[in-house]
């Protein structure tokens, strides 16, 4: 195992230090090591580094690097471009619009009126009327409503009403009744959905993971409507944010809960002669698993002392991983680094080795 890596596209200390130190959370051990990481605070392609192996009896690898005498004048550089801490798509739309009805304010906010030809439902392209509409300096518009309420599974507390963004549009003709045109829409807009003007561009950050200072014990509360679960570079939001200890860039492990499988025996008994289907040779029986809801009802007593039904308890197990981005006060919303299964709802959020 090499003592020197040249950085290339897509790298991350964090992939570094899992590949070259068998775990992702000693990358601090690299900082330690190059501390011109430091300085400039990214990773830079072709940009050599200091990994020490864990076998220190490996010898070290030496590299002779070009002598050039240098004295005072112009010159032009090219500068690398550092190399991404995570996928920028997969995050950057979450930073430059809101994320919570809480950090609107609702009094300064325009509202959509009609389509230019009456119409109530208004997608990419279309053009349309608004009112009260705040002003912006580049004429483009954050176009969102109030989403689901956002409610700890144990407490039912309500720790915050999402901001559902819908699109974005531009100015067209100001006024009292203003004129915009969508630029963008994920999903159909409708009169009533409010506009907000839309931030200047926000940077990436570079999301160094982290191990939470606190042990963190929270759950999964959204996952934006996905009813197979969040995967890979998904978004969820967790039951737990700055008062309780969670700070931008900590990692969390998620598990799902325990679970009650139902595994039923049924008995299949050949057809007759008179039947047309085909006949089979020997009686079969067949097994059925399925796992049951929170509010299913289980066998009854009979079922489940003749032998054609049995209940198996699912132990609690890791789901994914998580890299937080953004931290509210009892919320926050995180990245969906890996998982082993899909993350959903309920799942409950720890500290890695919890």
């Amino acid at each position: 195992m090499p003592l020197l890596y040249t950085i290339e596209a897509g790298d991350t200390l964090w992939g570094i230090a899992a590949r070259f130190l068998d775990d992702p959370l000693r990358w601090p051990e690299l900082l330690v090591r190059n501390p011109q990481l430091v300085g400039h605070g990214a990773l830079l392609v072709g940009e050599t580094l200091v990994v020490a192996p864990d076998d220190e009896t490996t010898p070290t690898q030496l590299k002779m690097l070009p002598i050039e005498v240098r004295r005072p004048t112009v010159r032009d550089a090219s500068h690398a471009s550092a190399a991404a801490m995570i996928s920028p798509d997969a995050i950057t739309p979450f930073l430059t619009y809101p994320l919570l009805m809480g950090e609107i304010d609702s009094t300064t906010a325009g509202h959509v009126v009609t389509g230019l030809d009456g119409d109530v439902l208004l997608g990419q392209f279309s053009r349309f009327y608004a009112q009260s509409l705040p002003p912006s300096e580049n004429g483009i518009y954050t176009i969102f409503r109030p989403d689901q309420a956002l409610i700890h599974p144990l407490s039912g507390e309500r720790l915050g009403t999402a901001a559902r963004f819908l699109g974005t549009a531009q100015l067209d003709t100001p006024g009292q009744v203003a004129k915009l045109t969508i630029v963008s829409a994920v999903e159909e807009i409708s009169p009533g959905d409010r506009l907000i003007p839309r931030p200047k561009k926000v940077g990436l950050p570079y999301l160094y993971p982290t191990v939470p200072q606190v042990a963190v014990d929270a759950h999964v509360i959204s996952t934006f409507g996905s009813i197979s679960g969040a995967g890979d570079y998904a978004i969820v939001v967790i039951s737990a944010g700055s008062e309780d200890g969670v700070a931008v860039g900590n990692i969390l492990t998620t598990l799902h809960p325990n679970r009650t499988l139902l595994l039923t025996r049924e008995v299949i008994h050949p057809q007759t002669r008179g039947d047309r289907c085909r006949v089979p040779t020997a009686v079969r029986t067949t097994v059925n698993a399925r796992l049951l809801g929170c509010s299913e009802r289980l066998p009854g007593k009979r079922q489940l002392t003749s032998g054609n039904a049995e209940l198996v308890d699912l132990p609690e197990g890791r789901s994914g991983e998580l890299l937080v981005f953004r931290v509210f006060d009892r919320l926050s919303y995180a990245l969906v680094r890996r998982t082993e299964r899909a993350v959903h709802s309920g799942d409950r959020v720890v500290s890695p080795g919890a």
